[in-house]
């Protein structure tokens, strides 16, 4: 019965992470059509564009969903090798946990977007080699 529960907790995580990423997604459009123009043209506005913060928000959501999904990976592979399964399982959850720490500084404006474009770009490096090495 364990197993059924973990199998169903971590497939609805995925599908969670999914939807959440397509809801920032659809954020994104809606940013670009709605609000970036007024951006480009003004500068930096001093309170940040809704669809563009609800996009920024969504990505603290996928990457904590995507935690158990990396458990779960890592559950399935470490018979076959051990060491390498907790590399990449420790490589992924440090690339979800610091994505999701970089947005919630980012989004309410803790962090300027020129640190969270460095600061976030490495931690998506992180969660590709997760997905590589997976």
């Amino acid at each position: 019965m364990k197993k059924l529960y973990e199998v169903t907790y971590v497939g609805w995580s995925a599908i969670l992470s999914g939807a959440i990423d397509l809801m920032g997604f659809v954020f994104l459009l809606l940013f670009f059509a709605l609000e970036a123009p007024r951006w480009i043209e003004s500068g930096e506005p001093n309170t940040p564009p809704l669809f563009g913060t609800l996009n920024d928000a969504s990505f603290i959501f996928v990457a904590l969903f995507m935690i158990p999904v990396a458990v779960a990976l890592n559950k399935m592979n470490q018979s076959q090798s051990p060491t390498f399964s907790l590399i990449s399982l420790v490589t992924g959850v440090t690339g979800m946990l610091a994505t999701a720490i970089i947005q919630a500084l980012y989004v309410p404006r803790l962090i300027q977007t020129a640190q969270q474009g460095v600061l976030l770009g490495t931690a998506l490096f992180l969660i590709g080699l997760w997905m590589i090495l997976v």
